[in-house]
C-alpha cells in the first residue's frame, strides 16, 4: 500500500468525494473515524483501492522548513493521508478531489505541490509520485 498527504485550508468534504466516486466503486464511508473508502477501480482481477483518512497527527511528521511552506498558503492545515494500491488508484482519488480552496499534496518523496501542479504533471504523464 502507498500513501501521500493531502494538506488543505478546510477539512475535505468526504460525502461529496463520495457522490464524484459514485461510478467508480464501491464506496465506504464511515463517520467516526472519518474515513472514505472506494473499491473497485481499474481492471480485474487486480482492482483498486483508495482511501482518505483525515489525521490531524500527520502535521506533526514534518520538518518545520516544510511547515512554514504549507503555512504560507494555507495558515491552518488540515490533513488526510491518501492510502492506494496503484497510481492509477492515487489518479482516480485526486480526479474526484472536489477542493473549497488550494490543496497541496505531499508525495513522501521530497515532493510538496499544488493539486494544480500535480493535475498538470499527471496530464503530462510527468512523475509526481516518486521523488
Amino acid at each position: 500500500m502507498q500513501w501521500i498527504t493531502l494538506i488543505s485550508g478546510a477539512p475535505l468534504d468526504l460525502a461529496a468525494i463520495a457522490r464524484a466516486c459514485r461510478t467508480i466503486g464501491h464506496i465506504q464511508l464511515e463517520a467516526t473515524p472519518p474515513r472514505l473508502t472506494v473499491e473497485g477501480t481499474g481492471q480485474a482481477p487486480a482492482r483498486g483501492f483508495f482511501t482518505f483518512i483525515p489525521d490531524a497527527s500527520v502535521g506533526l511528521g514534518f520538518p518545520d522548513h516544510q511547515l512554514a511552506l504549507i503555512r504560507q498558503v494555507l495558515p491552518v492545515p488540515h490533513y488526510t493521508i491518501l492510502r492506494f494500491r496503484r497510481p492509477a488508484d492515487a489518479v482516480a482519488a485526486i480526479a474526484a478531489l472536489i477542493p473549497s480552496g488550494p490543496v497541496l499534496i505531499d508525495n513522501d518523496h521530497g515532493l510538496l505541490l499544488s493539486l494544480d501542479e500535480v493535475k498538470h504533471r499527471i496530464e503530462q504523464g510527468e512523475s509526481w509520485l516518486a521523488g
